[in-house]
């Protein structure tokens, strides 16, 4: 996959997300919930990243 997206054009801009943070809170979020059922649910949110490319420029001629 990844050799074929060298060859997209124009080059796609992406979200980059946090993988590693996501796994870690979401694990720490379950031990959380199993170790005390009564903890209520929670929603976090993880700071993404746009990496602009020219899939997002606009061409105004």
């Amino acid at each position: 996959m990844t050799q074929l997206v060298k060859l997209w054009r124009p080059t796609l801009s992406t979200v980059m997300l946090p993988c590693y943070e996501i796994g870690t809170t979401a694990v720490e979020m379950l031990i959380k919930r199993i170790d005390d059922r009564s903890t209520p649910p929670e929603t976090i949110t993880l700071q993404s990243t746009l990496i602009k490319r020219k899939s997002s420029q606009v061409n105004l001629k």
